[in-house]
């Protein structure tokens, strides 16, 4: 998707968050803005998968720790379903794990509840800039844990997973590239997989990112590595 093509146009933005409080500031802040369309509102995974909005949404600001489950399982299933809305994770737990599973599950950014306003919008722009939007606070949590010193074993006590590449991918972009690994072009690879042509670079862009690559070829190769693709 090109740089700042969403930000053309009034947002749509969806908020998931079950504490009153919070989901009303953060709709006053939203509202409140120039470059903000509408604000849609929802306490937890299943009014908000059920939803018959989600293929406008621009923007998801989802909270990590719901009644129904974690917030994860809604960014997660947005990704699949409207792979051009950003999801950026909010919450007020700041550990290393739960900023880490929250950009596995497709978050491109992680802001604390208690952010003020200038750094909310600031941070929807960044994502709007391809940028990865994420709070001070949890930055240098995150530099603290990696920087944590050695137990007596001669390892680093810290609470970061290190996930897999293949649990990064969602399944449709595990699809994508075993379609391209064939050799198919782009448009054929989209009519194979029945999405639209429009879709399918959103889905190349975010497989090259999360694979460190920055072409077909250097993205199969780095999946076969990781075992992504036999």
């Amino acid at each position: 998707m090109p740089q700042n093509v969403k930000a053309r146009r009034p947002l749509k933005i969806a908020i998931l968050e079950d504490e009153a409080i919070i989901q009303q500031r953060l709709s006053r802040i939203l509202r409140a803005s120039s470059i903000v369309d509408t604000v849609e509102c929802y306490s937890d995974n299943a009014s908000f998968l059920g939803s018959n909005k989600l293929e406008n949404l621009d923007i998801l600001l989802a909270d990590i720790g719901l009644p129904d489950g974690p917030g994860t399982q809604s960014i997660s299933a947005l990704s699949e379903k409207n792979p051009e809305c950003l999801s950026i994770a909010i919450s007020s737990s700041s550990d290393a794990t739960t900023v880490i599973k929250a950009v596995t599950s497709g978050a491109v950014g992680y802001l604390h509840k208690d952010d003020d306003a200038s750094e909310i919008m600031h941070s929807i722009q960044l994502a709007l800039d391809g940028k990865s939007p994420i709070s001070p606070s949890i930055a240098r949590l995150i530099v603290s844990t990696i920087q944590a010193p050695q137990s007596t074993t001669g390892h680093t006590r810290s609470n970061i997973p290190s996930p897999s590449e293949k649990d990064a991918l969602t399944n449709r972009e595990v699809e994508v590239l075993e379609v391209l690994s064939k050799g198919l072009s782009y448009s054929e690879t989209a009519d194979h997989l029945g999405i639209s042509e429009n879709t399918l670079p959103v889905h190349v862009k975010n497989i090259y990112r999360k694979l460190h690559s920055h072409n077909r070829t250097e993205a199969l190769s780095a999946a076969r590595d990781k075992g992504i693709l036999k």
